[in-house]
């Protein structure tokens, strides 16, 4: 009778869980475990006790192994790292002969997978990487479209900057000739009638340059063109001029045009008279355009002083119709007009306000108003302006003096005019000083380890080297000029620039254009503690 040995699974261990009772295994068909679990152990024997010292295990866990695998007579069969998914385990055992008999049933076993290595999830980044691609192609597109917005944007602005300032040029041209001769006109013999022709002309003329200054004023604003001049004044200057410009149209309306200031008629100031001009003259233009009976009023004082800078309030008051609180920020906007109500409603750009904040804020100041309708509108306007000692003219005098002696100076600037002109200065202020020239900061740090000067007149802006890492060197070095005095030249009145040049080792700066005053008070100073 033939000896048929089959095995047949006894045990399963999957980690510390142990399946192996006699009610449990021979119900068992499929075993499931985790992905997580990782480990499984197969434990089996053969159905007869026949030559059981000699018999051995032929095991395979088909999808993991390839063909049957030997192990010999050991009954365990461990498998690891199994990939999710489903096996069938069967186990041979050999026969008393020594033969292999039939495999067993088999048992099925199934990994089941982790979230991320299902079907569903991959499904999911499937799609949320495609809508993430999506999305960015989005973004990118949108912003291509944006900078091409940008870029028209740009260039019709520039465009219309362009035609606007070349439109108001070409008009200015012949209407700064009907103007003046129609004022030659005016000054010789005419009727009554003709002087009524004539005197329409010049308000006709005098209001269309009006128009065109705004249109040209914003042109420049709005592309940056726009450049302040520091040039010295007085406030009686400009109150003059003020006066002489609207006082003929405050009488044709029949109002009183106030002017009130408590500045000195001959305190000196530094700023652009021309700019400060233009704002008083716009706004108390428009006050006199939307006063029918009353005033217009200006106030000027001056409310502080911190150092050489002094702040100015303007004070515009009139007793006209009045602004709405909805319309008191728009009318600062370009283009906008309040509505009017009365019967001879004047009409102009809508430029004024907006090009008047904005020449303020450009030149450090600020603008505000307070209006109620009915009751009339006050602007108020701070602006900074330089003040310039009546005592510098005698400073700049005793100067030459107090400076007789003999100094040696290096300047240090690339532009030959600037050259010429301190040279001039130097010549002037202190006629017994040896000046030695640099072109750039290389050469003046060359300069300065074969020579010992008294002062060094340093630009900031310069080829090669600039001015700040020439003075870093200047300092740097254990040679002669080490505790030299160094005096900035610079062009950037900056707050951050002036700090600049104090980090890299400057005394002092002394901003362009330069104030010969201002210079040689500065010189002396320097000079004199040099001395002792």
């Amino acid at each position: 009778k033939p000896s048929l040995a089959s095995g047949k699974v006894t045990g399963i261990r999957i980690k510390s869980h142990y399946l192996g009772s006699e009610f449990e295994m021979p119900y068992t068909s499929k075993v499931i475990m985790g992905y997580q679990e990782n480990t499984i152990s197969f434990e089996f024997n053969a159905l007869d006790y026949l030559n059981v010292e000699n018999r051995q295990y032929c095991v395979r866990l088909e999808g993991f192994d390839s063909n049957w695998r030997n192990i010999g007579k050991t009954n365990v069969a461990t498998y690891t790292n199994l990939d999710p998914g489903e096996y069938f385990f069967r186990v041979r055992t050999t026969n008393a002969d020594g033969s292999w008999g039939p495999p067993t049933q088999g048992l099925t076993l199934v990994v089941t997978p982790m979230y991320w290595q299902t079907l569903w999830f991959k499904i999911i980044i499937g799609v949320l990487i495609i809508s993430l691609i999506f999305f960015i192609l989005q973004i990118i597109q949108q912003r291509r479209i944006f900078q091409q917005q940008k870029e028209v944007a740009e260039r019709n602005a520039l465009y219309k900057s362009r035609f606007l300032t070349n439109m108001s040029h070409e008009i200015r041209t012949p209407l700064n000739a009907i103007i003046g001769l129609n004022k030659l006109l005016a000054e010789t013999p005419l009727n009554e009638k003709q002087q009524s022709f004539v005197q329409a002309v010049g308000q006709s003329s005098e209001n269309l340059l009006y128009i065109v200054n705004d249109i040209l004023d914003q042109a420049k604003l709005e592309s940056g063109q726009y450049q302040f001049k520091s040039t010295p004044f007085t406030m009686d200057l400009i109150i003059g001029q003020v006066k002489s410009t609207l006082e003929h149209k405050a009488l044709e309306k029949h109002l009183e045009l106030k002017i009130e200031s408590t500045v000195p008629d001959d305190l000196l100031m530094k700023g652009d008279p021309i700019r400060l001009y233009q704002i008083l003259i716009n706004l108390l233009n428009n006050g006199i355009k939307y006063t029918e009976t009353g005033f217009v009023k200006l106030s000027i004082q001056q409310i502080s002083e911190m150092g050489s800078i002094g702040k100015f309030r303007f004070e515009i008051i009139d007793t006209g119709l009045g602004i709405s609180p909805n319309d008191q920020e728009k009318i600062f906007e370009s283009f906008h007009q309040i509505e009017q109500s009365t019967k001879q409603a004047e009409t102009g750009t809508g430029l004024g306000l907006s090009i008047t904040r904005q020449l303020v804020e450009q030149q450090g100041g600020t603008i505000a108003l307070q209006s109620e309708p009915g009751k009339g509108s006050a602007f108020s306007v701070t602006l900074p302006f330089e003040i310039i000692s009546t005592e510098k003219k005698e400073k700049e005098k005793s100067l030459v003096s107090s400076l007789d002696g003999t100094y040696k100076v290096l300047l240090v600037e690339d532009n030959a005019f600037n050259q010429l002109l301190a040279v001039e200065l130097l010549k002037k202020h202190l006629p017994n000083a040896i000046v030695d020239l640099a072109e750039n900061g290389s050469i003046a740090v060359s300069k300065c380890q074969e020579n010992m000067y008294d002062l060094i007149l340093m630009d900031i802006k310069m080829p090669v080297m600039d001015g700040l890492e020439a003075t870093r060197q200047i300092r740097k070095e254990r040679g002669p000029n080490q505790q030299t005095i160094i005096l900035a030249l610079t062009a950037n009145a900056i707050k951050e620039k002036l700090e600049e040049c104090h980090q890299a080792g400057m005394n002092d700066c002394i901003t362009k254009p330069v104030d010969s005053a201002l210079l040689f008070e500065k010189l002396r100073n320097y000079l004199t503690l040099r001395q002792q």
